[in-house]
Order: structure tokens, then sequence, then C-alpha cells
């Protein structure tokens, strides 16, 4: 659920707000999933996308 609402924010433009639950994913994927699973690593390529998002943004 969080994951979309991240995608939400993503959308809007709330670029802080949607790493920020990004982040939270990912780290449940990875504890749940553990780090080398295929919904994981999208987790972190998404993350690394919006960060860079970001970066360009500021």
């Amino acid at each position: 659920m969080a994951y979309a609402y991240a995608y939400a924010y993503e959308s809007a433009g709330r670029l802080d707000e949607a790493i920020t639950l990004f982040e939270a994913t990912h780290s449940d994927c990875e504890r749940i999933l553990g780090p080398d699973h295929p919904i994981t690593r999208a987790t972190q390529e998404n993350l690394a996308v919006i960060r860079a998002d970001r970066n360009v943004e500021e």
C-alpha cells in the first residue's frame, strides 16, 4: 500500500514524501523477501530513479 502512495506522491511532484515511502517499502521488502528478490531489486531501482529526479529538480 505504501508503494502506491509513493507513486501518487511522485506523480504529484511531492518527491521528498515519495522518497520516504519508497525507502520504507524497500526496507520492508529487503527484510521480508531478501536483498536478491526481484521485487526488492525493483524497489531499489525505483528509489534510485526518484532520488536522481529530485537532484535534477533542485
